[in-house]
């Protein structure tokens, strides 16, 4: 009944939840138990033996197997805790520092980043970007790496320091269809900055570059962003052809239930007090969208976590209050 054992055992599960013939309804619980299991029991090893290799390795796979089990299953705050769990441990024993980098950010760093924990996710991220240095990665690897921490910074309103590091993803990496998407990152950080002018130009640009490759959830996303600096500089005929060609990149792209509320609730504030028959009608679209998405999150907990922390369910949620009161 070793860590290994457990580990194993779980993994056999894992898979077999996976194969139609085999699989059954049970497999993915059991190979949480079994999971869970192989990271208390090589936890509670490392306690008194901290420098066992084979345990500390068991310890950090059932970390990145169970967070991603808990993630997918929308499970963030567990995910995050578990995650923690890790992170405690490989502080504790200078172990963060020589770290690989990449799963370090994308394993650990990223369960931080979906539970918004966000100054969690900043400490890993900028861990596993010095890592990436020591360690000499290829250039490509320290781009995805710098954008990570531009991210981590965005997300937490640090502005300057996002721009920095956004702008050291293109020295590492100046591949035209990665620019793009840091350009329009750039560009939604003059937005921002009120910079609308400079904004809208970028953003127009950005848009032509994305359309003329058919890229439509990017060609979407820099349409969106275009609407903030339209509305607040009152080009109203603007807005309206913008939301006209949102509409129409809409209707040929499946949008998630996330998705659609954040870009139908962007739409219905950018035509509020323009065309308020038609802001009602993307209002609506956004909170039933809302209502969907908060129904993936089984615990009280976790949609306290999104109430709380997500920017545009905040911001639906404070205009049903303001109806209502």
């Amino acid at each position: 009944d070793s860590p290994l054992t457990n580990l194993l055992h779980g993994g056999a599960y894992f898979f077999k939840s996976f194969v139609p013939i085999i699989g059954e309804e049970d497999d993915e619980q059991f190979a949480e138990e079994y999971f869970l299991k192989s990271f208390n029991r090589s936890k509670k090893i490392l306690d008194s033996s901290p420098n066992d290799g084979i345990s500390y390795y068991i310890f950090y796979l059932t970390t990145v197997l169970l967070s991603k089990n808990y993630i997918e299953n929308n499970e963030l705050l567990d995910a995050a805790e578990i995650a923690q769990e890790y992170v405690d441990f490989a502080e504790n024993h200078n172990l963060l520092s020589s770290a690989y980098p990449w799963p370090l950010a994308v394993d650990i760093g990223s369960v931080f980043r979906k539970s918004y924990q966000f100054d969690n996710n900043i400490k890993i991220k900028k861990i596993a970007l010095n890592n990436s240095f020591k360690l000499k990665s290829p250039d490509d690897k320290i781009a995805a790496l710098y954008h990570h921490v531009a991210h981590g910074y965005l997300l937490l309103g640090e502005y300057d320091s996002a721009k920095a590091n956004y702008l050291k993803v293109l020295d590492f990496d100046d591949d035209d269809s990665y620019s793009n998407k840091i350009k329009l990152k750039l560009a939604k950080i003059k937005v921002y900055e009120k910079k609308y002018d400079e904004a809208i130009l970028d953003l127009n640009m950005i848009f032509n570059t994305f359309d003329s490759n058919q890229d439509t959830m990017w060609v979407l996303h820099s349409l969106k962003e275009l609407l903030i600096p339209l509305k607040e500089l009152d080009k109203k005929d603007d807005i309206e052809i913008n939301i006209n060609k949102m509409n129409l990149y809409i209707n040929n792209y499946t949008l998630d239930t996330e998705k659609s509320m954040i870009i139908y609730w962007d739409m219905f504030k950018a035509l509020q007090h323009i065309n308020n028959d038609e802001s009602d009608q993307y209002k609506n679209i956004a909170i039933k969208n809302m209502d969907k998405y908060l129904e993936n999150f089984k615990h009280t907990k976790d949609k306290n976590n999104i109430k709380s922390n997500h920017k545009t369910v905040q911001e639906i949620l404070q205009y049903q209050n303001t109806v209502i009161n």
